[in-house]
This record gives C-alpha cells, structure tokens and sequence, in this order.
C-alpha cells in the first residue's frame, strides 16, 4: 500500500485499521490501531519477544472503551511484519524502528498526546529508547520489564550464545519461556501454544543484544527521565518484580510511579481478576492525570 493511501487510511475516523511502516531495507512492519469517535490520546504499546501485537486485545478494548485510541505494531521478525525470525544485528535496530512507527503514530493519531507502552522486552526496548534518545513523548508505561530475568537458561546456554553471536549470528534456539508463566489464566498459555503467529525460538545475536540492552539499562537507569508508570506482578516467573523496584528508585524522572500486583504472574493485562482490572485502573488513571 502506497505511504499516501496507508495515512488516509489511518486518518479514516473511529474504527480499525492496518497499515505498514518501512524502516529499513527489507523491514516492513505491520501496525494495526482502534479509535474511538473522540479519543482523549493515543497510546501506542510495544509487545515482547516471540509475540505480537494481536495478543493486547484485552488492553485494547479498555483503552477504547474509556476514550483512548490504541496502536500496536509487530518489531521486525515477529508477527506479521517482515525480517528474520526474532533477530536483530543490534539492538539499536529496535529502537530506530520504535522511533520510526512512534513517529509516524504521532501523524497518524492527529491532535492528542501519545503515550507508549512497553510490556516485557517492549519495556526495555521503551525505556532504552526513552532514556538513551529522549524523545518528545508524553510518557512511557513500562510492564514487566525484564531488567532481573529470571528463565533458567543453562550457563553453557548464554556463553555459547555470546560466542556464535559473532560466529553464526542467524543460528536460532529455543527460546525459555514456559506458557504456564505468563498468566494464571490456563486459557492464555493454552492460546500462545496454538497461536500460529508465535515464535518460540531467536537468533544468538538477539540473545547476545537483549543481555548488554538489559546491562545498559541497569548501568543507565538514572538517565530516565520521562514520566513513567512501572507496573510488574508480584509473581512474575520470567522478569524479577525487583527490577522494575529497582527502576523505580534509580530513574531521574520527577514523575514516576511503579505498581506491583499480587499474585500476578508476567502478563498481567492477561491476568484474572481482580489483578487486571486493578492494572487497568492504574494505567487508566494515569493516563487521565496527564492528558
């Protein structure tokens, strides 16, 4: 689709839509978005790794419920956008490609502010982008960001992963992430199983790229200086809650909040209630305080 008939068709009014951002020879991402008649903002999320953006529908529906316009978009190699498998050659790739689609949302959405929110690697790749770029954007939501993992990927694992990052960067491995741990909810990991846009393996490169992201991250906390909302489950089985504390106290931002649930496993926008109508609630708030 030509940029003109994708912008006219983004532009369209309340309702859905797709379109396509390309960022880079070859990486063609797909985006899709939901608006309401007159929406208070837009908030654009970011999904995480081996996922895509169609898995946010239950964020989706509140946000356009309570008058927000949504936007979601699949990174490169994932979901129905173009590009190796879950590989990146650097990490900086996935920021270019968030500032690129973040831009293009901005004209797309109209007047209102844009927030964006990050769940799981999205939050890392939002918060490096937020504190290593400091974009003008209105502020960042950061869920479950994986600043402490804990998957229990063998030693062995990670060295050899370092190592043929350099030698056979493409070569792809299972990744670690067990179903049961993203929601209490037995439907949810049943449906990521089934879920033929899922990917359950990345590239060593990639392996090697998130780890120094995660460990600049930790260096840097300091540099976020962005309003920004931390929320985590308390239980979280793939991403240590006490990352996002950690984040909380280290970031430079005047306005920050951070939020634990109990209970709460790594999705919790997928979780039972009452934890995710408690997430809602927040982020709702939130949002409405800064609008």
């Amino acid at each position: 689709m030509a940029a003109a008939a994708q912008q006219a068709k983004a532009k369209a009014g309340a309702g859905t839509g797709e379109f396509r951002v390309t960022t880079a020879p070859g990486i063609d991402l797909f985006a899709r978005f939901e608006r309401p008649e007159t929406p208070k903002g837009t908030v654009l999320v970011v999904h995480g790794v081996g996922e895509h953006s169609g898995r946010y529908g239950n964020l989706q529906k509140t946000l356009v419920n309570e008058g927000w316009s949504w936007y979601g978009f699949d990174l490169r190699g994932h979901g129905q956008s173009t590009g190796r498998r879950v590989h990146i050659d650097r990490w900086d790739d996935y920021v270019n490609d968030l500032q690129r689609v973040y831009d293009e949302v901005r004209s797309h959405a109209g007047e209102g502010k844009v927030f964006v929110y990050g769940h799981s690697m999205g939050a890392l790749i939002t918060a490096t982008w937020a504190a290593f770029r400091r974009p003008t954007v209105w502020g960042t939501v950061l869920s479950a960001i994986p600043l402490v993992p804990t998957l229990e990927v063998p030693k062995a694992k990670v060295t050899a992963a370092k190592i043929l990052s350099r030698v056979v960067p493409t070569l792809a491995l299972a990744n670690e992430v067990n179903p049961a741990h993203l929601s209490r909810d037995a439907s949810v990991g049943k449906a990521y199983l089934l879920d033929p846009l899922v990917e359950r393996k990345a590239t060593v490169r990639w392996g090697a790229e998130i780890l120094g992201a995660i460990a600049a991250m930790n260096a840097r906390s300091a540099e976020l200086e962005i309003p920004s909302l931390i929320v985590h489950g308390d239980k979280d089985p793939i991403a240590a809650s006490v990352g996002s504390i950690e984040l909380h106290k280290k970031a430079a931002a005047k306005d920050k909040t951070v939020h634990l649930y109990p209970g709460a496993l790594h999705e919790v926008h997928n979780e039972l209630d009452p934890e995710r109508k408690k997430l809602f609630a927040d982020v709702l708030a939130w949002l409405e305080a800064r609008r």
